[in-house]
């Protein structure tokens, strides 16, 4: 566990109450040195769009604390956002991976994972999971080959049924 992990769940706990459904921190009504309303929301976003949350002089992920809140222990590995949206830290959208995981999930700019193949005239889709490239098909148009990846990005990376978007 490394320095910035040292809090425990019951220092967590004693600062903080999460609620799983929201993915939402708030600050418990404790005596503490800190400019932070009792019940106003915790933390702030980072450059890379995260929640970043400053407990005992450290800077905490949200989502990671999150783990902490509901499971008890630090997490080993990484912390996934399955939708990709760095800010929604519901505990349904978070996911303990490899790096290898969680690099394979990181959000990609359109078109990516699609290409056009001109000695066809067709799109071809594909995606890359567990280091096996999968072809998900060649379509008309760009858009419907995106939907492909789209779809197939969703059903490989999607733990959870509890999460309803």
């Amino acid at each position: 566990m490394g320095k910035k992990q040292m809090i425990s769940v019951e220092r967590l706990k004693e600062l903080l109450t999460y609620e799983p459904s929201t993915g939402v921190f708030t600050w418990n009504p404790v005596v503490r040195k800190s400019r932070a309303k009792a019940y106003s929301p915790a933390g702030s976003l980072t450059a890379y769009g995260y929640i970043q949350i400053k407990i005992d002089q450290r800077k905490l992920f949200a989502h990671r604390l999150a783990w902490l809140f509901v499971t008890g222990k630090w997490p080993i590995g990484e912390i996934d956002h399955i939708n990709r949206n760095r800010t929604d830290n519901r505990f349904c959208n978070l996911r303990e991976v490899s790096k290898k995981q969680n690099h394979e999930n990181r959000s990609r700019p359109n078109g990516v994972g699609v290409r056009f193949e001109a000695d066809r005239q067709k799109w071809l889709a594909r995606i890359k999971h567990n280091q096996r490239t999968i072809n998900l098909g060649r379509f008309d148009s760009e858009e419907e080959a995106i939907a492909a990846r789209l779809r197939a990005e969703v059903e490989i990376f999607t733990h959870s049924e509890v999460c309803k978007r």
